[in-house]
């Protein structure tokens, strides 16, 4: 089977959603298959095509224009898709991607399937907006920025795989013809050795990324707390900013890190400046794995609500550092798969935490006034989830969508 993923940007281990692709794509070459990555040029310096941990990548330039005017990365992608059709039978499209009514038809046209697989979840996430314009222009009158041909496109898909089940809900209701999929994300990385010395297991990352702040005295020697942030502003980034300005003020050694790149980003870095917390709050951007800088930290806080990312939220869990979520409702469908007897568990040892700020600041207090026990607590929560949630398992459901898909539409077509 040729699959050939689509998606926006692929930094294959700077973002939890790369890291998910990187282990997808990594585990379909293993078993035989073609695996090709379709994505955006960051940089006219950037090669069109390379290989990354032994996946294929290939690069669309920054600058393409038509007669019409510039193409949008959903038309040049289905241009490729058209012109090399040996190179691909089942393609997935990873993004609520610009343009990508014209992959949808390049593919009707071959008679070849699009699998619609999504890894965020809430109400903010870009899927979930999408599927709020499509209710909203529901008679494609106007229907605002999306415009008639996409909204039909999109709606008229009819595979689909997601994590967030109130969008499997939405997609139901706007398509009912449609094969709905929900995939559980398994465990993405190993938990820590619970015997090894803390200090001695984050030293060297630690290490590296204090140099990139050495006007920061003592930094590799103080509490860290880090701050996955790759979403929009809003009710989250609110939320966050409120966080960090009274930890700030009531945790005068402990130092915050915000990693990723996300759009809220600068306006948290101005909020920090503006409070004179420029050395408290540091914005270091995307780091090449995201595993070892969870595991580098004293504490991870994922707070958000409204734009979550199951990739974000498990390599958390699972890097043996004490780790704190908000109950979120894809967080409430976690514990509804693993059991109300297991969800107990998890609520009890503490990782899930009502969005109320006096919650967080108790919370962040006694993990880092005993940091002995919430380091024990945290690696008997990552092996709790690794055995309920393998990734093996995880990747082979993953393979089986695809599997059963490229088998329907060969009977289809016999």
């Amino acid at each position: 089977m040729r699959v050939v993923f689509i998606v926006r940007r692929y930094w294959p281990l700077m973002t939890a959603a790369g890291r998910v692709l990187d282990r997808l794509a990594r585990h379909l070459l293993q078993q035989g298959h073609e695996v090709l990555i379709l994505t955006a040029q960051a940089d006219h310096l950037w090669p069109e095509a390379l290989m990354v941990r032994g996946v294929p990548v290939q690069r669309f330039g920054l600058d393409a224009w038509s007669l019409f005017g510039r193409k949008t990365l959903g038309q040049r992608i289905a241009a490729w898709l058209e012109e090399n059709p040996e190179r691909w039978d089942v393609a997935v499209l990873c993004d609520v991607l610009e343009g990508a009514e014209w992959i949808f038809r390049v593919a009707e046209s071959a008679d070849r399937p699009v699998l619609v697989g999504c890894f965020d979840a809430g109400p903010a996430a870009p899927l979930s907006k999408l599927l709020l314009r499509l209710r909203e222009s529901h008679s494609f009158a106007g229907g605002g920025s999306l415009c008639r041909r996409s909204a039909l496109a999109w709606q008229n898909q009819r595979h689909w795989l997601v994590v967030d089940a109130q969008q499997a809900r939405q997609i139901e209701q706007l398509q009912p013809q449609a094969q709905v999929s929900r995939w559980r994300l398994g465990a993405l990385a190993e938990p820590a050795d619970p015997s090894a010395d803390p200090l001695t297991e984050k030293r060297v990352w630690r290490t590296a990324l204090a140099q990139a702040f050495h006007e920061v005295p003592d930094l590799d020697q103080r509490p860290w707390m880090i701050c996955p942030s790759h979403g929009a502003l809003g009710a989250d980034s609110q939320w966050l900013w409120e966080f960090l300005r009274r930890l700030c003020e009531r945790r005068p050694d402990v130092v915050a890190w915000v990693i990723g790149d996300g759009p809220a980003n600068s306006s948290l870095w101005r909020r920090a400046h503006e409070a004179d917390l420029e050395r408290r709050v540091l914005f270091p951007g995307c780091y090449p794995d995201l595993a070892d800088v969870f595991a580098a930290a004293d504490l991870v806080a994922l707070p958000q609500t409204q734009w979550c990312q199951a990739g974000d939220e498990m390599l958390a869990i699972t890097s043996g550092t004490p780790c704190f979520l908000a109950e979120a409702a894809v967080t409430s469908q976690w514990l509804e798969e693993l059991g109300s007897k297991d969800g107990h568990h998890l609520s009890r040892g503490g990782m899930l935490l009502s969005q109320q700020m006096d919650t967080w600041q108790s919370a962040v207090d006694s993990v880092l006034d005993h940091p002995g026990a919430a380091r024990q607590r945290a690696w008997e929560q990552s092996q709790f989830i690794i055995d309920r949630m393998p990734l093996s398992q995880s990747l082979a459901d993953f393979e089986a969508v695809l599997r059963n898909l490229r088998e329907a539409t060969c009977r289809s077509q016999n």
